[in-house]
């Protein structure tokens, strides 16, 4: 028969934890089912932990840690591994896909914003033509580098500034040597001009005189000496002239009988 079995197993005065208690079967069929005599603890801490419930625990966070791990595959995160470890740690699964997903999402919205900051500055490096490939170029990397839109954007801006004040001073430098090529013309066209009058209308253009109105005013001058001239030359022409009638007439009274006396 199967006795009625009032085992119990002494405990010392001392600190000890037993968890979810202990399990008699009181069963003596054959054996004594595993029941062992009584067994006084010693004085110490002692633990009794029911290993089945561990072993469904660790079992659970076996399939959270594969359930985790799956959906961590194909995602764009860095250090999966620290995700596993917090699990490991006891952080809820379901916080912890949150905070996976709101990193993916900031890191989409932040490749967007690249990509879209991307465009606008290849825009803005296409819309002069006076960036080279290379030059191109090096601002892209630059920006890959630092993700930085707004410095890129003014150091592009920078060198635009640059070129076209090198292109406008070149447009100067030219300019002015076209001012000058022309005014020259115009003074050795002129007869009238010394050497002192053309130095001193070149040396008015270096200094920085309006091109337009030293032009204006050399072609003047030398319209007031042609005119000069030309009044000289008919002043002498008619005194020529005057001359000339007046040695006619002398040379006819000559000519002329001396009456006699």
């Amino acid at each position: 028969m199967n006795s009625i079995l009032f085992h119990a197993i002494s405990i010392s005065n001392c600190n000890s934890v037993i968890l979810n208690s202990l399990m008699i079967y009181r069963y003596t069929e054959r054996c004594s089912n595993s029941i062992l005599s009584s067994i006084s603890s010693t004085y110490s801490i002692f633990f009794i932990i029911n290993s089945t419930k561990l072993k469904i625990k660790k079992s659970k966070l076996e399939n959270l840690k594969s359930n985790l791990t799956t959906f961590l595959e194909n995602k764009n995160v860095n250090n999966k591994g620290t995700y596993i470890n917090r699990l490991n740690a006891g952080e809820d699964i379901s916080n912890l896909k949150r905070e996976i997903l709101g990193v993916i999402n900031k890191k989409n919205a932040e490749r967007k914003n690249y990509d879209l900051k991307l465009r606008e500055l290849r825009v803005l490096l296409n819309s002069s033509k006076n960036l080279n490939n290379s030059m191109k170029a090096k601002f892209l990397r630059n920006f890959e580098k630092t993700r930085n839109f707004n410095k890129v954007r003014k150091n592009v801006e920078d060198e635009f500034k640059k070129i076209n004040n090198a292109r406008k001073q070149g447009e100067i430098t030219f300019r002015n040597a076209d001012q000058k090529k022309l005014l020259q013309k115009i003074l050795n066209n002129s007869k009238n001009f010394t050497n002192d009058d053309k130095r001193m209308f070149m040396q008015r253009l270096e200094a920085g005189n309006n091109f337009n109105t030293l032009k204006g005013n050399a072609i003047q001058a030398a319209r007031n000496l042609a005119k000069k001239r030309k009044n000289r030359e008919l002043e002498q022409k008619m005194k020529a002239e005057a001359e000339y009638k007046e040695e006619q007439r002398r040379q006819q009274r000559k000519l002329l009988p001396v009456p006699s006396s």
